[in-house]
């Protein structure tokens, strides 16, 4: 992957230490200590202090082409702000798609019912066939859901519940 020239990279396996930082972190500290740090710099002092620990190994090392200073001290990019006469753009609104609309359970398709029976599954309420069938346990599934929305547990599926569960998160 290209990186910048002043860029490096450095990968450390190790085993994670019982208690208090990593080498690799106890490493970067050392050397972000200094000031005016160089990047080239710090990372050989990083690959020279992790070379002295004895449960760190270095994975990966890339030096970067050019050193260059960690911090500089240049001003802030220039905000870009419209012309005094211009009206703002408004933002553009994202459309919520409309709920998918379900008829009582009596007036259900198979097709409904399958995606009932598959969006009580994708909410943990149902392990069983998808096939259309309410049987015992979609319809104890259907009773915990109701359950959790507060409602009357009757095993049953309202068009109002039916629409809800489709969009349950």
């Amino acid at each position: 992957m290209p990186a910048p020239e002043g860029a490096g990279l450095i990968g450390v396996i190790g085993s994670p230490p019982a208690a208090g930082p990593t080498a690799l972190s106890t490493a970067l500290t050392t050397g972000l200590a200094h000031p005016g740090i160089q990047s080239g710099s710090l990372l050989a002092g990083v690959e020279a202090d992790l070379g002295r620990h004895p449960s760190a190994r270095i994975a990966a090392l890339r030096m970067p082409a050019i050193s260059r200073p960690l911090t500089v001290d240049e001003p802030p990019p220039p905000r870009l702000v419209p012309p005094p006469d211009s009206e703002p753009t408004p933002m553009p609104t994202r459309a919520e798609p409309p709920l998918p609309a379900l008829p009582d359970e009596g007036a259900m398709t198979d097709s409904e019912r399958r995606r009932v029976q598959e969006a009580l599954a994708r909410v943990g309420y149902y392990a069983g066939r998808i096939d259309g069938i309410f049987g015992p346990e979609t319809r104890a599934a259907i009773r915990r859901f109701q359950h959790e929305i507060g409602s009357e547990m009757t095993g049953v599926i309202t068009a109002e519940q039916a629409t809800r569960l489709l969009t349950w998160r």
